[in-house]
């Protein structure tokens, strides 16, 4: 007979591990899932997936769970259903009949001939009722194909609880599995089985997703990386060899690309319409590389098809840059808390971009959206990897984050003829501004003032802060009836601070992610003679360690002075702050002291 050994390893944390109870009513729960990853000695990989879904309300089935999607790519995958049957709340089963499985097209190729080929499994699940039972058991098989090494990233989140939650991995003697376990302190259990090392993880009582907003969702639900490459650096150079990556020559985009470039114009303006031309022309496939086992399709092959996945897309606007004698090169952006140089997993990469040089400054551009800013501000707090087959080591370039500054000083005269003349002067710091199409137009700037018209004058401007001033005339006040009475909102900025206390509910369950913030209000406004303020003097001053706040209007004869001042440090909110920062939040929005009132 033969025997099967287990041996147990010292846990960081024993197996069972309850995140968190569910107070609220669920619609649905798992009873169980079961994902067990089988490493062949030949590299190919069987994945075995098994669920027990307990259905509690109408809307689990009508909305959520009625039928279960796989997608898969036939070039080097297979499926198999090995059972699937609906457990009624009286016991009884009804088995998966043969046409409730069908292949379909997965949505996001079905305007790209080239992934045609790629399949989408549609499980129809059947006699769903209150209190039944969802079984499916299925396995998927990939050949080692273009990558050979091992990598995944589980989320254990759900839509709703989970029971139990298992993770099984099991490998070839000879080979390690690397592991990384983020917002759980939770070792795996080791051991061997025949010939195979056995690597276990358990979890209990998984919380469902939240829908609170400002979620810091990947500080807050367990995720688990796992990986066969050695670090890093093996898996970059096994992903950048191929040949998307070396041959940029497009030489059939050149008509195009002198149609849309003019030497005269200056280096921006050409990378731009060149960006511009891609984010429109070529249809944005919406694929998970790992769906093409990381195969990127070469400049000549999406150009062609006029459409590719996100890195396709990177991969042409780097070819057609190249061809119109500007650097480029491809870049992956990943969240700098999944990078490791130690352990490696391609699905982490949240963005693929392409990097170029103008007027000798690095400047990141989205190969699909039509922004005007570099993505190095806009994704601060990321690791750029630079997709070079050509270096010799690997690299990575911390972007870090820009926080929110604003400074408004106001000078306000108010006419007798209920209109008012306004000298604004701004200092925006935001992630996102368009340095070349202000310093082409500066009437660019007006999106950052709010409450404010009028000719605008242009100081200072880098990638990060503008300076500016905005005069505007006869502003037009609101006469509230006919008594002589008039409001008129204070001019403000539209980068501030960008927590709502519209989305902060009385009570919270997890931390909120936000944007450290400085912002300073001065507005003095002069009245005429013979007019007097009836806007109530009010001092609000709030500080806790996250931050403060301070609030003070004050009338003095023809003059009413305002200062409003908001200071956030962190960049996350805990729970422990959180009912601090909500009043605070509530009293800094309200728009009673946003404005303010006179009488002629």
């Amino acid at each position: 007979m033969k025997h099967k050994t287990l041996f147990i390893s010292i846990l960081v944390t024993i197996m069972a591990f309850s995140c968190f109870a569910q107070t609220k009513k669920d619609h649905a729960r798992y009873d169980k899932i079961s994902r067990e990853y089988v490493i062949n000695d030949d590299g190919s990989l069987d994945y075995t997936y098994k669920m027990d879904l307990k259905l509690l309300s109408r809307r689990s089935w009508n909305d959520d769970f009625g039928e279960t999607f796989i997608i898969y790519n036939p070039e080097f995958q297979t499926v198999k259903v090995n059972e699937g049957y609906t457990q009624r709340a009286d016991g009884t089963k009804v088995y998966l009949p043969d046409n409730a499985i069908t292949n379909s097209l997965p949505f996001s190729c079905t305007d790209c001939e080239r992934y045609n080929g790629i399949k989408e499994m549609v499980i129809s699940h059947t006699a769903l009722e209150m209190n039944c039972i969802i079984h499916l058991d299925y396995t998927i098989h990939s050949d080692a194909a273009f990558i050979k090494e091992f990598m995944e990233n589980i989320d254990f989140v759900q839509y709703c609880p989970v029971t139990e939650y298992t993770v099984t991995v099991k490998t070839p003697k000879n080979i390690t599995l690397k592991n990384r376990m983020l917002n759980l302190r939770l070792a795996p259990t080791t051991g061997t089985e025949g010939d195979r090392n056995v690597y276990t993880w358990r979890l209990t009582n998984v919380m469902q997703s939240s829908n609170e907003s400002y979620m810091p969702s990947d500080m807050v639900y367990p995720e688990l990386i796992l990986s066969t490459f050695n670090d890093m650096s093996h898996a970059y150079f096994a992903f950048v060899n191929q040949t998307a990556f070396r041959d940029y020559n497009l030489p059939e985009s050149s008509e195009t690309i002198a149609s849309i470039t003019n030497k005269d114009k200056k280096p921006y303006d050409n990378i731009i319409a060149i960006r511009n031309y891609v984010a429109d022309a070529i249809h944005l496939n919406n694929l998970n590389p790992k769906y093409t086992d990381y195969q990127a399709s070469s400049a000549s092959t999406t150009w062609k098809s006029a459409c590719g996945t996100e890195l396709d897309k990177a991969i042409l606007l780097t070819a057609m840059l190249r061809n119109a004698g500007y650097e480029a090169i491809p870049v992956a952006l990943i969240k700098e808390r999944y990078h490791s140089d130690e352990i490696a997993c391609l699905d982490l990469i949240s963005h693929y971009a392409v990097r170029t040089r103008i007027d000798g400054t690095d400047f990141y551009l989205s190969p699909t959206e039509k922004n005007g800013s570099s993505l190095e501000y806009t994704y601060g707090g990321y690791m750029a990897y630079p997709i070079d087959s050509s270096i010799d080591h690997f690299t990575a370039r911390y972007l870090g984050p820009v926080d929110n500054e604003v400074s408004i000083k106001g000078d306000i005269k108010i006419n007798d003829n209920g209109t008012a003349n306004e000298r604004v002067s701004y200092s925006i710091t935001t992630a996102g501004l368009p340095y070349y199409e202000i310093i082409n137009d500066n009437s660019r700037l007006s999106k950052y003032a709010t409450g404010t018209k009028g000719e605008i004058t242009c100081g200072k401007v880098d990638f990060t802060n503008a300076e500016f001033t905005v005069n505007a005339k006869d502003v037009d006040m609101e006469q509230i009836g006919e008594s002589g009475y008039y409001t008129l909102n204070l001019p403000a900025a539209s980068n501030t601070f960008s927590v709502s206390p519209a989305y902060l509910n009385e009570n919270r369950e997890h931390p909120i992610r936000c944007k450290k913030t400085d912002e300073a209000y001065t507005y003095t406004i002069t009245l005429p003679k013979g007019w007097k303020s009836v806007t109530k003097d009010v001092h609000k001053n709030f500080m806790n360690s996250f931050g403060y706040m301070d609030i003070d209007i004050r009338a003095n004869g023809n003059t009413i002075t305002v200062t409003r001042s908001l200071k956030i440090t962190q960049e996350t909110i805990e729970v422990s702050q959180y009912k601090a920062f909500r009043a605070m939040m509530n009293d800094w929005a309200d728009d009673a002291w946003k404005k303010i009132t006179v009488k002629q």
